[in-house]
């Protein structure tokens, strides 16, 4: 445990942070602080459309000349998100996932699972070198990285009661109500029809929708779109 990296500086940068870049450097203050040899944060939203874990990454800190997470196989990926989606509470694996063990090379995986107010969720994979812990140092960076998980839902807009809804979302919810498919606004945009389908996807379980024809409905209701 570094405790040069001080509650203060790392909560300074937590309260400047608004984007990604900033995110990456406070998590990686955080890793460092606690020993961590790396992070990936990832969005499970619309996983079951886009099964890619490089696509539902939102920030990773991986050890260089490892690859990229867009090599990993979908069979692996999908194994594990579905490990993902069912965590509840932190856990700590005793070996990496193995999708990612190539990636994130340690000993021990440390899972810390964090549902938004919209019911998206965010889960953070730690690498630990570490074999043991004391439990109060395990307590205390649970409570630091969800602290920074929850800010970053935020800058995400994943943690409102007011829905937020991102560019790309608001495109797809446009076109849908002036009756294109998936596969059209894919062209139009320059996207794949899966990431379409996950844009969609993520916008009907923002505003609770049944159907793409209740989507749009309220989505004009509450002047998402016009």
């Amino acid at each position: 445990m570094n405790l040069d990296l001080t509650d203060e500086s790392i909560d300074a940068e937590l309260n400047r942070a608004i984007n990604r870049t900033d995110f990456f450097r406070v998590f990686r203050m955080l890793a460092d602080r606690y020993g961590f040899l790396s992070f990936a944060v990832f969005e499970l939203t619309g996983v079951r459309v886009e099964p890619r874990l490089d696509r539902i990454c939102l920030l990773a800190d991986l050890p260089r000349g490892r690859g990229s997470l867009a090599n990993v196989s979908s069979e692996e990926s999908q194994a594990l998100l579905g490990q993902l989606a069912g965590l509840r509470r932190p856990a700590i694996l005793p070996e990496p996932p193995a999708a990612l063990a190539p990636y994130m090379p340690c000993r021990r995986a440390n899972l810390i699972p964090m549902t938004a107010l919209t019911g998206e969720r965010l889960v953070l994979v730690l690498a630990d070198d570490l074999a043991t812990r004391p439990e109060a140092e395990v307590a205390g960076a649970i409570f630091d990285f969800l602290q920074a998980l929850e800010k970053l839902a935020v800058a995400e807009g994943l943690d409102a009661e007011t829905p937020r809804f991102r560019r790309r979302e608001i495109e797809v919810v446009e076109w849908t109500a002036e009756g294109k498919t998936s596969s059209e606004i894919a062209l139009i945009l320059g996207l794949s029809e899966y990431t379409v389908n996950e844009y969609i996807g993520s916008a009907m379980r923002k505003l609770d929708a049944l159907n793409r024809i209740h989507l749009v409905t309220k989505a004009i209701r509450v002047g998402i779109i016009s």
